[in-house]
Protein backbone atom coordinates (compact mmCIF):
# COMPACT_ATOMS: atom_id res chain seq x y z
CA UNK A 1 0.00 0.00 0.00
CA UNK A 2 2.99 2.31 0.42
CA UNK A 3 3.69 2.66 -3.32
CA UNK A 4 0.39 4.41 -4.21
CA UNK A 5 0.91 6.82 -1.31
CA UNK A 6 4.38 7.70 -2.57
CA UNK A 7 3.06 8.32 -6.07
CA UNK A 8 0.32 10.53 -4.73
CA UNK A 9 2.89 12.58 -2.80
CA UNK A 10 4.98 12.96 -5.93
CA UNK A 11 1.95 14.12 -7.90
CA UNK A 12 1.24 16.72 -5.20
CA UNK A 13 4.78 18.07 -5.36
CA UNK A 14 4.64 18.32 -9.16
CA UNK A 15 1.28 20.09 -9.01
CA UNK A 16 2.61 22.54 -6.42
CA UNK A 17 5.76 23.24 -8.46
CA UNK A 18 3.66 23.73 -11.59
CA UNK A 19 1.39 26.13 -9.75
CA UNK A 20 4.35 28.12 -8.45
CA UNK A 21 5.96 28.30 -11.90
CA UNK A 22 2.71 29.36 -13.57
CA UNK A 23 2.14 31.95 -10.85
CA UNK A 24 5.64 33.33 -11.32
CA UNK A 25 5.14 33.51 -15.07
CA UNK A 26 1.81 35.27 -14.60
CA UNK A 27 3.45 37.67 -12.12
CA UNK A 28 6.28 38.43 -14.56
CA UNK A 29 3.86 38.96 -17.42
CA UNK A 30 1.61 41.14 -15.28
CA UNK A 31 4.57 43.18 -14.01
CA UNK A 32 5.84 43.63 -17.56
CA UNK A 33 2.42 44.73 -18.77
CA UNK A 34 2.04 47.15 -15.87
CA UNK A 35 5.53 48.53 -16.49
CA UNK A 36 4.76 48.92 -20.18
CA UNK A 37 1.50 50.71 -19.43
CA UNK A 38 3.22 52.95 -16.90
CA UNK A 39 5.94 53.73 -19.44
CA UNK A 40 3.35 54.60 -22.06
CA UNK A 41 1.52 56.79 -19.57
CA UNK A 42 4.82 58.45 -18.66
CA UNK A 43 5.64 59.02 -22.32
CA UNK A 44 2.22 60.48 -22.91
CA UNK A 45 2.63 62.76 -19.90
CA UNK A 46 6.12 63.79 -21.01
CA UNK A 47 4.83 64.53 -24.51
CA UNK A 48 2.06 66.65 -23.05
CA UNK A 49 4.50 68.46 -20.75
CA UNK A 50 6.92 68.91 -23.64
CA UNK A 51 4.20 70.61 -25.68
CA UNK A 52 3.34 72.83 -22.70
CA UNK A 53 7.04 73.70 -22.21
CA UNK A 54 7.43 74.46 -25.92
CA UNK A 55 4.46 76.83 -25.87
CA UNK A 56 5.89 78.50 -22.77
CA UNK A 57 9.26 78.93 -24.55
CA UNK A 58 7.46 80.25 -27.62
CA UNK A 59 5.62 82.77 -25.47
CA UNK A 60 8.93 83.91 -23.99
CA UNK A 61 10.40 84.24 -27.49
CA UNK A 62 7.42 86.31 -28.64
CA UNK A 63 7.87 88.56 -25.62
CA UNK A 64 11.55 88.98 -26.49
CA UNK A 65 10.69 89.82 -30.11
CA UNK A 66 8.24 92.45 -28.86
CA UNK A 67 11.00 93.99 -26.74
CA UNK A 68 13.26 94.05 -29.79
CA UNK A 69 10.57 95.68 -31.92
CA UNK A 70 9.97 98.38 -29.31
CA UNK A 71 13.70 99.08 -29.05
CA UNK A 72 14.09 99.33 -32.84
CA UNK A 73 11.01 101.53 -33.26
CA UNK A 74 12.13 103.86 -30.48
CA UNK A 75 15.43 104.44 -32.24
CA UNK A 76 17.30 103.71 -29.05
CA UNK A 77 20.43 101.68 -28.64
CA UNK A 78 19.98 97.94 -28.60
CA UNK A 79 21.82 97.57 -25.31
CA UNK A 80 20.53 94.18 -24.18
CA UNK A 81 22.80 92.71 -21.56
CA UNK A 82 22.23 89.07 -22.41
CA UNK A 83 21.43 88.25 -18.78
CA UNK A 84 19.05 85.41 -18.04
CA UNK A 85 15.57 86.59 -16.97
CA UNK A 86 13.07 84.09 -15.55
CA UNK A 87 9.28 84.22 -15.46
CA UNK A 88 7.54 84.50 -12.09
CA UNK A 89 4.91 81.86 -12.92
CA UNK A 90 5.48 78.68 -10.93
CA UNK A 91 3.97 75.71 -12.81
CA UNK A 92 4.59 76.43 -16.49
CA UNK A 93 7.11 79.17 -17.21
CA UNK A 94 10.20 80.15 -19.09
CA UNK A 95 13.20 79.69 -16.84
CA UNK A 96 15.59 81.80 -18.90
CA UNK A 97 15.01 84.49 -21.52
CA UNK A 98 18.17 85.94 -23.00
CA UNK A 99 18.54 88.66 -25.66
CA UNK A 100 22.00 89.43 -27.02
CA UNK A 101 22.49 92.20 -29.57
CA UNK A 102 26.22 92.85 -29.23
CA UNK A 103 29.33 90.82 -29.88
CA UNK A 104 33.08 91.37 -29.97
CA UNK A 105 33.27 89.11 -33.02
CA UNK A 106 31.32 89.35 -36.28
CA UNK A 107 31.62 86.13 -38.25
CA UNK A 108 29.82 85.43 -41.52
CA UNK A 109 30.28 84.56 -45.19
CA UNK A 110 29.72 86.53 -48.36
CA UNK A 111 29.55 85.59 -52.02
CA UNK A 112 31.96 86.99 -54.56
CA UNK A 113 31.43 90.74 -55.14
CA UNK A 114 28.59 90.83 -52.60
CA UNK A 115 29.21 93.29 -49.79
CA UNK A 116 28.27 93.16 -46.14
CA UNK A 117 27.53 96.42 -44.34
CA UNK A 118 27.97 97.05 -40.61
CA UNK A 119 26.65 100.16 -38.85
CA UNK A 120 28.62 100.75 -35.66
CA UNK A 121 27.93 103.73 -33.37
CA UNK A 122 30.59 105.85 -31.73
CA UNK A 123 29.72 104.29 -28.37
CA UNK A 124 31.51 101.11 -29.48
CA UNK A 125 34.80 103.01 -29.26
CA UNK A 126 37.03 100.72 -31.33
CA UNK A 127 40.27 101.80 -33.01
CA UNK A 128 41.50 98.47 -34.37
CA UNK A 129 39.97 95.60 -36.32
CA UNK A 130 41.51 92.16 -36.74
CA UNK A 131 40.28 90.69 -40.01
CA UNK A 132 40.59 86.98 -40.84
CA UNK A 133 39.26 85.27 -43.95
CA UNK A 134 39.49 82.34 -46.30
CA UNK A 135 37.71 80.86 -49.29
CA UNK A 136 35.02 78.27 -48.69
CA UNK A 137 36.36 74.79 -49.30
CA UNK A 138 39.94 76.01 -49.77
CA UNK A 139 42.38 73.19 -49.08
CA UNK A 140 46.10 73.25 -49.61
CA UNK A 141 48.88 70.90 -48.59
CA UNK A 142 50.25 72.52 -45.41
CA UNK A 143 53.70 71.11 -46.20
CA UNK A 144 53.81 72.67 -49.65
CA UNK A 145 56.77 75.08 -49.83
CA UNK A 146 54.82 77.81 -51.63
CA UNK A 147 51.10 77.36 -50.86
CA UNK A 148 50.37 80.86 -52.18
CA UNK A 149 51.94 82.56 -55.19
CA UNK A 150 53.51 85.95 -55.40
CA UNK A 151 50.67 88.12 -56.74
CA UNK A 152 51.93 91.27 -58.39
CA UNK A 153 48.76 92.06 -60.33
CA UNK A 154 45.13 91.07 -60.56
CA UNK A 155 44.60 88.29 -63.12
CA UNK A 156 41.25 87.42 -64.73
CA UNK A 157 38.77 86.16 -62.18
CA UNK A 158 38.44 82.74 -63.82
CA UNK A 159 42.06 81.91 -62.98
CA UNK A 160 41.78 82.90 -59.31
CA UNK A 161 41.95 79.92 -56.96
CA UNK A 162 42.95 81.57 -53.70
CA UNK A 163 41.30 83.42 -50.82
CA UNK A 164 39.50 86.56 -51.92
CA UNK A 165 40.96 90.00 -52.27
CA UNK A 166 39.15 91.90 -49.52
CA UNK A 167 37.95 95.47 -49.93
CA UNK A 168 37.18 97.25 -46.66
CA UNK A 169 35.59 100.72 -46.75
CA UNK A 170 35.08 102.84 -43.65
CA UNK A 171 32.66 105.77 -43.75
CA UNK A 172 32.81 107.88 -40.59
CA UNK A 173 30.57 110.71 -39.42
CA UNK A 174 29.97 112.48 -36.08
CA UNK A 175 26.94 112.06 -33.86
CA UNK A 176 24.19 114.67 -33.98
CA UNK A 177 23.89 117.25 -36.74
CA UNK A 178 26.61 117.25 -39.37
CA UNK A 179 27.32 118.35 -42.93
CA UNK A 180 28.83 116.57 -45.93
CA UNK A 181 32.21 117.98 -44.99
CA UNK A 182 32.10 115.97 -41.74
CA UNK A 183 31.87 112.67 -43.61
CA UNK A 184 35.14 110.86 -44.19
CA UNK A 185 35.81 107.82 -46.38
CA UNK A 186 38.77 105.45 -46.40
CA UNK A 187 39.04 102.28 -48.48
CA UNK A 188 41.60 99.54 -47.98
CA UNK A 189 42.34 96.75 -50.47
CA UNK A 190 43.88 93.61 -48.97
CA UNK A 191 45.59 91.20 -51.36
CA UNK A 192 46.45 87.65 -50.23
CA UNK A 193 50.04 86.68 -50.82
CA UNK A 194 52.72 84.21 -49.84
CA UNK A 195 54.52 87.06 -48.12
CA UNK A 196 53.06 90.19 -46.63
CA UNK A 197 52.48 92.10 -43.47
CA UNK A 198 50.43 91.25 -40.39
CA UNK A 199 49.32 94.84 -39.73
CA UNK A 200 48.39 97.97 -41.66
CA UNK A 201 46.45 101.20 -41.28
CA UNK A 202 42.98 101.87 -42.67
CA UNK A 203 44.44 104.80 -44.57
CA UNK A 204 47.07 102.77 -46.44
CA UNK A 205 47.35 103.71 -50.12
CA UNK A 206 47.31 101.01 -52.78
CA UNK A 207 46.76 97.24 -52.37
CA UNK A 208 48.28 95.88 -49.17
CA UNK A 209 49.83 92.40 -49.31
CA UNK A 210 48.62 90.11 -46.53
CA UNK A 211 50.53 86.98 -45.64
CA UNK A 212 48.30 83.91 -46.00
CA UNK A 213 49.11 80.35 -45.00
CA UNK A 214 47.48 76.99 -45.58
CA UNK A 215 48.59 75.57 -42.24
CA UNK A 216 45.77 76.76 -39.98
CA UNK A 217 44.36 75.42 -36.67
CA UNK A 218 41.08 73.51 -36.85
CA UNK A 219 39.42 75.71 -34.22
CA UNK A 220 40.24 78.91 -36.13
CA UNK A 221 40.43 77.92 -39.82
CA UNK A 222 41.31 81.18 -41.53
CA UNK A 223 44.09 81.40 -44.09
CA UNK A 224 44.64 85.17 -44.08
CA UNK A 225 44.91 87.47 -41.06
CA UNK A 226 45.74 91.14 -40.59
CA UNK A 227 45.34 93.82 -37.91
CA UNK A 228 44.00 97.15 -39.18
CA UNK A 229 44.57 100.24 -37.07
CA UNK A 230 43.76 103.93 -37.35
CA UNK A 231 39.98 103.84 -36.86
CA UNK A 232 38.52 106.93 -35.18
CA UNK A 233 37.05 105.72 -31.89
CA UNK A 234 34.94 108.87 -31.44
CA UNK A 235 33.04 108.58 -34.73
CA UNK A 236 30.09 106.58 -36.04
CA UNK A 237 31.13 104.02 -38.63
CA UNK A 238 29.60 102.35 -41.64
CA UNK A 239 31.87 99.49 -42.62
CA UNK A 240 31.54 97.76 -45.98
CA UNK A 241 33.39 94.49 -46.48
CA UNK A 242 33.46 93.10 -50.01
CA UNK A 243 35.31 89.98 -51.25
CA UNK A 244 36.71 90.18 -54.77
CA UNK A 245 37.54 87.28 -57.12
CA UNK A 246 36.02 84.70 -54.74
CA UNK A 247 33.53 84.32 -51.93
CA UNK A 248 34.86 84.37 -48.39
CA UNK A 249 34.23 83.27 -44.86
CA UNK A 250 35.40 86.09 -42.62
CA UNK A 251 35.75 87.16 -39.01
CA UNK A 252 35.99 90.71 -37.65
CA UNK A 253 37.30 91.26 -34.11
CA UNK A 254 37.18 94.74 -32.54
CA UNK A 255 39.68 96.29 -30.12
CA UNK A 256 40.37 99.54 -28.32
CA UNK A 257 44.06 99.88 -27.45
CA UNK A 258 44.44 96.11 -27.24
CA UNK A 259 41.23 95.44 -25.27
CA UNK A 260 38.40 93.53 -26.94
CA UNK A 261 35.21 95.59 -27.25
CA UNK A 262 31.67 94.64 -28.22
CA UNK A 263 29.86 96.20 -31.16
CA UNK A 264 26.22 95.93 -32.26
CA UNK A 265 25.67 92.77 -34.24
CA UNK A 266 23.53 92.71 -37.37
CA UNK A 267 21.33 90.11 -35.69
CA UNK A 268 19.87 89.76 -32.24
CA UNK A 269 20.08 86.33 -30.64
CA UNK A 270 16.96 85.33 -28.70
CA UNK A 271 17.45 82.30 -26.45
CA UNK A 272 14.55 81.08 -24.30
CA UNK A 273 14.32 77.97 -22.09
CA UNK A 274 11.01 76.99 -20.48
CA UNK A 275 9.70 74.14 -18.36
CA UNK A 276 6.48 72.35 -17.63
CA UNK A 277 6.79 70.04 -14.65
CA UNK A 278 10.23 68.49 -15.00
CA UNK A 279 10.37 68.77 -18.81
CA UNK A 280 12.40 71.58 -20.41
CA UNK A 281 12.30 72.98 -23.97
CA UNK A 282 14.58 75.55 -25.58
CA UNK A 283 14.06 77.92 -28.52
CA UNK A 284 16.85 79.91 -30.19
CA UNK A 285 16.16 82.53 -32.87
CA UNK A 286 18.44 84.87 -34.84
CA UNK A 287 16.55 88.02 -35.80
CA UNK A 288 17.89 90.57 -38.35
CA UNK A 289 17.75 93.99 -36.72
CA UNK A 290 19.58 96.20 -39.22
CA UNK A 291 18.50 96.48 -42.83
CA UNK A 292 22.02 97.46 -43.88
CA UNK A 293 23.35 93.99 -43.21
CA UNK A 294 22.36 92.59 -46.61
CA UNK A 295 24.47 93.95 -49.45
CA UNK A 296 23.11 97.47 -49.21
CA UNK A 297 26.10 99.08 -50.93
CA UNK A 298 26.94 96.64 -53.72
CA UNK A 299 26.44 99.24 -56.46
CA UNK A 300 27.52 102.38 -54.63
CA UNK A 301 30.56 104.26 -55.92
CA UNK A 302 32.61 105.68 -53.05
CA UNK A 303 34.68 108.81 -53.58
CA UNK A 304 36.30 111.45 -51.39
CA UNK A 305 35.75 114.07 -54.11
CA UNK A 306 32.85 115.21 -56.31
CA UNK A 307 31.69 112.81 -59.02
CA UNK A 308 30.50 114.05 -62.42
CA UNK A 309 28.41 111.76 -64.64
CA UNK A 310 27.48 112.10 -68.29
CA UNK A 311 23.79 111.34 -68.73
CA UNK A 312 21.96 110.47 -71.93
CA UNK A 313 18.49 109.07 -72.68
CA UNK A 314 18.62 106.55 -75.48
CA UNK A 315 16.05 108.28 -77.69
CA UNK A 316 18.40 111.25 -77.93
CA UNK A 317 15.84 113.81 -76.75
CA UNK A 318 17.49 114.49 -73.40
CA UNK A 319 21.17 114.44 -72.74
CA UNK A 320 23.92 115.92 -70.63
CA UNK A 321 26.89 114.57 -72.53
CA UNK A 322 30.22 116.31 -72.55
CA UNK A 323 29.57 118.26 -69.35
CA UNK A 324 32.26 116.48 -67.38
CA UNK A 325 35.90 117.49 -67.80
Amino acid sequence: MSRPSFLQDQKGVVALATTIIVSLLLLIITTAMVSLMMGELRQAEDADQSIRAYYAAEAGAEEALLELKRAINSGGALSFSGNCVASSVADIAYTCKRITATSNTLENKSARDRSQQFEIPASAGFNRIDLSWNISGFEQDPLAPNPFPFISNFPPGASWNFPAVMELSDVTYPSGTFTAGNINLQTLVLRPNRTGGAATGIGAVGPVSVRCTANVPQNDPYNCRISITGFNAGQNHILRLRPRYAGAHYKLEFYNNGTRVSVPDQNAAVDVTARAGDVFRRIRINVPIRSGAASGLDHVLFSDTDICKNFEVRDGNNSAVGMCP
